[in-house]
């Protein structure tokens, strides 16, 4: 509870791995709640830690709050089909989670298969999403010189008919 307590406050933290420390449902979700309004939290991996329903029910809630966690490491743990079912709807509220691990948990094979394909047309998305971006840097980028280029030669101009003017005097 003191560790939930201080991740509230914590607003900077961005990769939260507490792999294998027995932490149990309640303490897991207790912490997962507490870092759920943190938008800087990148990654969240909690494997080997008996997440269960409890844990399951705030991963829910985190997945849909805060777009920002990519990534999800929740192997080993007790999630059972129900609740891998939860999260596995959670996940298509949130378009930007390109990891999400729940193998070794009490979930149906078609589960993980689900996930697993949900993150794999997240990256996908991010990938094509990705090129048009960099195309529209590239053009901004090209912009940007070819402004400072005519800056540059009117301020050359500007330069040369002040030296005319000075030289007729």
């Amino acid at each position: 509870k003191i560790l939930a307590l201080g991740l509230s406050k914590n607003t900077w933290l961005q990769n939260l791995i507490l792999v294998n420390n027995d932490l149990g449902d309640s303490i897991a979700a207790s912490i997962i709640q507490a870092v759920t309004p943190n938008h800087n939290l990148r990654q969240l991996d909690l494997s080997q830690n008996k997440l269960a329903s409890e844990s399951a029910k705030a991963l829910q809630d985190l997945i849909k709050k805060n777009p920002n966690v990519e990534k999800y490491n929740l192997h080993l743990n007790k999630i059972n089909e129900k609740e891998g079912y939860l999260l596995q709807e959670a996940l298509y509220f949130n378009s930007k989670i390109i990891q999400f691990n729940i193998h070794h948990n009490p979930v149906k094979y078609n589960t993980i298969e689900t996930v697993e394909r949900i993150v794999k047309d997240n990256l996908k998305k991010l990938r094509f999403n990705a090129v048009p971006k960099l195309k529209t840097e590239v053009a901004r980028k090209r912009v940007f010189i070819q402004d400072e280029k005519h800056n540059v030669d009117q301020a050359i101009e500007m330069e040369k008919v002040k030296g005319e003017v000075f030289s007729n005097c």
